[in-house]
């Protein structure tokens, strides 16, 4: 009887070890996932401003060819003058 009572106190000691150990690590993983999800907001906030910044040198690049096509078609129409 005093065995099977030091068995049952040991596995409570055991389950209690076990419990805390689980909560710990629990608290650590959320802990991870938090600064996870605020380093995925700060990433998607970096690739909006990417983005917009290649949306911007689009543009120019646009800009820029007709710029130079304006300028070949004015050159040809001198040549041809």
């Amino acid at each position: 009887m005093i065995d099977e009572y030091m068995a049952a106190k040991l596995g409570c000691v055991e389950t209690a070890r076990d419990r805390e150990e689980l909560e710990r690590r629990a608290k650590e993983k959320g802990i991870q996932v938090v600064e996870a999800e605020e380093h995925l907001g700060e990433l998607k906030r970096e690739i909006g401003k990417l983005q917009e910044f290649r949306n911007e040198q689009e543009q120019r690049l646009q800009n820029v060819r007709k710029v130079r096509i304006f300028s070949f078609a004015a050159f040809v129409v001198w040549l041809l003058l």
